[in-house]
């Protein structure tokens, strides 16, 4: 039986960082280079080109149109729309462009498109299986955040994760059916379409057995504050959104999470 292809895509609204560092430590062992598209929304592609040859070695080819993917060596786009100076800005043009390309992917013969952001991991003991066989139009995995507790240090590049890190949460908003077979319209933030409903509704109960996706923002808390701070003109008007409360609400509901966190060789 011919085998599925599929197209990985993220959207990168900063220079590679240490979260991009494991995203593509971890997918690079269930895919191949050329299955990889990175979408801009902010920086220019020469920019990233240039840094994934230094900082990866990696060769890339700048598509300037969503219809010129490369199936060779990753393929980098950037939206002529793309002119992000606001939260709902950027909002709205994710979601925009993630449906574009998802809708472009398909139609050009793809068999699954999966969307992952640059902090998101997607894991099953199984993966390739999973995505080789699942039957289902669209699937959501169950979504979990690793989250640095108080006793645990900075996290430092030079070490595996899982030697840093032993607490989780699970969450259902992170729920995301963003492996998908069929063309739909994903919302703001790819929480739901109209073939599935939010998370925070249906809960986990129609999430694909043990496919989790794994969301690494808190990892190091200090380091997800200075990216906040960054990019402050996009992110100081978020709605109601105190940091530090914020912080402390997700650490209130921390489980040991050893048993996942071992799982993953970043």
């Amino acid at each position: 039986m011919k085998s599925r292809s599929i197209k990985l895509v993220t959207l990168l609204d900063r220079s590679p960082n240490y979260l991009f560092d494991l995203w593509l430590n971890h997918h690079v062992k269930y895919f191949d280079i050329g299955d990889i598209l990175i979408t801009l929304n902010i920086i220019e592609p020469e920019i990233i080109q240039s840094q994934l040859k230094s900082r990866y070695n990696l060769d890339s080819y700048i598509a300037t149109n969503i219809n010129d993917i490369s199936n060779d060596v990753i393929t980098i786009y950037k939206d002529p729309t793309s002119n992000v100076t606001s939260y709902q800005q950027l909002i709205d043009h994710s979601r925009n462009i993630s449906n574009k390309i998802q809708h472009v992917v398909l139609d050009s013969g793809y068999d699954i498109m999966i969307w992952l952001d640059m902090d998101e991991l997607l894991y099953h003991k199984k993966l390739n299986d999973v995505l080789q066989n699942f039957e289902q139009e669209i699937i959501r995995p169950i979504g979990i955040e690793i989250i640095q507790n108080d006793e645990e240090s900075n996290y430092d590049t030079n070490k595996k994760l899982k030697d840093q890190r032993s607490y989780i949460r699970y969450y259902n908003s992170k729920n995301k059916p963003i492996i998908t077979r069929k063309k739909v319209t994903w919302d703001a933030g790819r929480h739901f379409c109209e073939l599935m409903p939010h998370g925070d509704i249906t809960k986990s109960k129609d999430c694909y057995p043990d496919l989790y996706l794994i969301h690494l923002d808190k990892i190091d808390i200090e380091k997800l504050k200075e990216l906040r701070l960054q990019n402050e003109i996009i992110y100081n008007n978020i709605p109601q959104l105190n940091f530090d409360n914020w912080i402390i609400e997700c650490k209130s509901e921390l489980l040991n999470g050893e048993w996942l966190i071992n799982q993953l060789c970043i």
